[in-house]
């Protein structure tokens, strides 16, 4: 997996928030499921919530990253 590093605020919109990069490839931008929850107006227990039932849509390090694994 490649090394995250934070490569300033981006803006969706009105809303800005934390831009990564890297974990799924160099170059490849991700968001934190904090600034998915900014986003949609929920609560990140409800973003996670949603990601985790709906796992086996998901494939590890293509489409989610653990990050408290990462470290």
């Amino acid at each position: 997996m490649e090394a995250l590093k934070i490569i300033g605020q981006e803006k969706i919109g009105k809303i800005k928030f934390t831009g990564i990069e890297g974990g799924f490839g160099e170059g490849k931008k991700a968001m934190l499921a904090r600034d998915i929850a900014l986003v949609h107006s929920r609560l990140v227990k409800e973003i996670n919530k949603l990601i985790n039932n709906n796992r086996l849509r998901f494939k590890d390090g293509i489409d989610t990253i653990d990050l408290k694994q990462v470290i």
